[in-house]
């Protein structure tokens, strides 16, 4: 039995099924799978420099337990002597989040109360530490 070629637009359209089935195939999902990891890897690339950061974290409070809000908290390294600050929100939260490791000293302010400072804070990578500072009524010093 003999076959007839079959040309024109029936045979183009065959084609492209026939490449589009080809490419939904398992060699099809290979190739995405690999394409797929390799966007992954690029990602984890520019992830990989900050992943040597720690940092700070907490909620600063009165002797009562209510939160303060607007406290100045400053994050200052011992061995740099660089010094970060942050506001406490409404809800008494402080958040330092890019620190290099090492010891830090925090100090926090706030209006009414007596200036608070805590040594010795360690900051590790890939850590958040936690420091809730408890402030005392009195003057600002």
């Amino acid at each position: 039995m003999m076959q007839t070629a079959v040309t024109g637009p029936k045979a183009l359209l065959r084609t492209t099924k026939q490449k589009a089935n080809a490419f939904l195939s398992f060699q099809g999902w290979a190739w995405l799978a690999i394409v797929a990891v390799a966007i992954m890897m690029t990602a984890v690339g520019a992830n990989a420099q900050m992943s040597g950061k720690g940092g700070i974290t907490g909620t600063v409070t009165d002797k009562t337990g209510a939160v303060v809000p607007n406290a100045v908290v400053t994050a200052t390294s011992d061995s740099t002597k660089l010094s970060v600050e942050a506001k406490s929100t409404g809800a008494g939260d402080y958040n330092f989040s890019n620190l290099d490791p090492g010891i830090y000293s925090v100090t926090v302010a706030a209006q009414g109360f007596q200036k608070l400072t805590q040594q010795n804070i360690h900051v590790n990578a890939l850590e958040l530490s936690t420091f809730n500072p408890m402030l005392t009524v009195g003057a600002s010093s």
